[in-house]
């Protein structure tokens, strides 16, 4: 019997950051609170002695996070949008002042990723529904992101290969390039 290797899909994102005071010291305990906004789905949890939270396993979609502990103003970040396989940083920082008082950030710069070097993007239900596929190939939505471009024989409907019936046509429907690459390698 062959062995061949079985590659599982993460179907999950991971939120991380952490919580300083004015003067940029890490926060310990600090409350933080992750709603997703579609569901409302709450997760809460404490940071660490480091002041830093992570929380794994979120679906994709739009969360807001909320930091709050005694003695200083609540922050609320809304707008973060999660991918699947993405880990996105959140770094709240926390003023000194009332309970009663909170702070809420409703727009932000593009949060930019700096926890890996992976590099992903999702094609959304709608769009795969609304583009026709007219050789049934799921690897034609890969097309759909950035640096992604398929080749001619990808895209042929017209002979016999395009029904994928075979090595070679199986292997024509699947030519594209990621980045500038050449088909079929690892580079």
């Amino acid at each position: 019997m062959l062995a061949y290797p079985v590659f599982s899909q993460v179907r999950s994102g991971t939120l991380v950051g952490a919580v300083v005071d004015g003067s940029g010291s890490a926060v310990i305990d600090v409350e933080v609170t992750v709603i997703e906004t579609l569901t409302n789905a709450v997760q809460t949890l404490r940071t660490n002695v480091a002041g830093e939270f992570n929380v794994p396993y979120l679906a994709f979609g739009n969360y807001t996070v909320t930091a709050k502990k005694v003695g200083f103003k609540q922050v609320t970040r809304a707008g973060i949008a999660l991918t699947t396989n993405q880990t996105v940083r959140i770094d709240l920082r926390l003023e000194v002042g009332a309970v009663e008082t909170s702070i809420t950030v409703s727009g932000s710069a593009l949060e930019l990723q700096t926890e890996s070097s992976r590099v992903t993007n999702t094609v959304s239900e709608e769009v795969i529904r609304a583009i026709p596929n007219i050789n049934n190939n799921p690897l034609n939505y890969a097309t759909l992101t950035q640096g992604v471009t398929s080749r001619q024989s990808m895209n042929n409907s017209q002979s016999a290969a395009s029904f994928g019936i075979g090595t070679d046509a199986r292997r024509a429907l699947s030519n594209f390039s990621v980045n500038g690459g050449n088909s079929f390698t690892r580079r």
